[in-house]
């Protein structure tokens, strides 16, 4: 293999890849519902089948070019067979998005799991559906760069290969994580928006859709990484509080029942600071919980002290 085709690889190979990222964020949200037992079983056949059905396309190019031909005419519009593909494709995309954006938002968080026949066979005809209209700009771009079927179906090949293996990692991060899955589907109902326009005619570039979603991508990452840092108790100096600490001034019954410091981890539980009594409102409580408390002392001054300050300035408020 020459130069040329390895240049030629390498383009079609990272074209397919990117094109992939697509069809893992569908597949991941599909099988998601399905038995974990089942879930790699389906998204692999559904990616070979989708593959196989890719490799058809290649060589059905001749046929796939007519389709660019006026189809259907109506009054000064007129739309090609790939049009109407795009447009069929990216309503199915949307709609199917924004049911599952509607399910995920309203049904109960325990369900059960679709495990019959009819149930696998939907979602793998999905799976097949979606790819082969995400496949079908990529196809026709890759035989306008190389004439070798060959190098084609290497590179289409190499691409489900490396999707397979990514797969499972994107389904896993998105059930962990329900942010990131939110990110998944308003993406898709973008992307399906976008397929929609093209096939009226409308060319947006795909690119700024990428942007977005790296972008969200981004801080959605920066806010997992964060709660992870909060999730821990970090140690710090001479036994000093690890979030924030609450000086109070009020008296709770004597004299002795008044400046008591409480620190209040991340998740909003409240606990007394070790080097003090501890306070009557430093029982462990939730956010809610300890919100309702403050909000019902809204006349007592409190202080939030980060927990930066040495601990030697940390005393009883007299």
């Amino acid at each position: 293999m020459n130069a040329d085709y390895m240049v030629a690889f390498g383009t079609l190979l990272l074209l397919e890849v990117i094109l992939g990222v697509d069809n893992v964020i569908f597949i991941s949200i599909l099988v998601e519902d399905l038995p974990e037992r089942l879930q790699r079983r389906v998204r692999n056949l559904g990616i070979s089948l989708a593959v196989l059905s890719r490799i058809g396309l290649v060589f059905s190019v001749s046929w796939l070019m007519t389709l660019t031909e006026p189809l259907v005419s109506i009054s000064r519009w007129a739309w090609s067979g790939k049009d109407l593909i795009l447009i069929f494709g990216g309503a199915f995309l949307l709609l199917k998005s924004l049911h599952e954006l509607h399910a995920w938002l309203t049904e109960p968080k325990v369900k059960q799991p679709r495990s019959n026949s009819s149930s696998l066979m939907l979602v793998v005809l999905q799976i097949i559906a979606v790819d082969a209209v995400f496949s079908f700009d990529s196809v026709i771009t890759a035989v306008a760069l190389v004439d070798e079927v060959t190098i084609i179906i290497t590179a289409i090949v190499v691409s489900a290969v490396i999707m397979v293996l990514l797969a499972e990692a994107i389904q896993t991060t998105i059930t962990k994580h329900p942010g990131l899955k939110l990110l998944a589907l308003l993406f898709l109902v973008m992307l399906g928006v976008v397929l929609m326009l093209e096939g009226v005619g409308i060319e947006l570039d795909k690119s700024y859709i990428y942007v977005v979603l790296a972008f969200g991508l981004l801080q959605e990452v920066s806010h997992i990484i964060l709660n992870k840092q909060n999730s821990t108790t970090p140690p710090t100096p001479e036994g000093g509080a690890p979030i924030g600490l609450r000086l109070s001034k009020a008296n709770h019954g004597s004299s002795n029942d008044s400046g008591y410091i409480v620190n209040v981890d991340a998740v909003g539980n409240v606990r007394s600071h070790p080097r003090t009594k501890v306070h009557p409102y430093s029982r462990p409580m939730t956010g809610a919980q300890y919100a309702e408390e403050l909000d019902s002392l809204w006349s007592e001054p409190v202080v939030y002290i980060s927990h930066r300050l040495k601990p030697a300035v940390l005393g009883r408020v007299g």
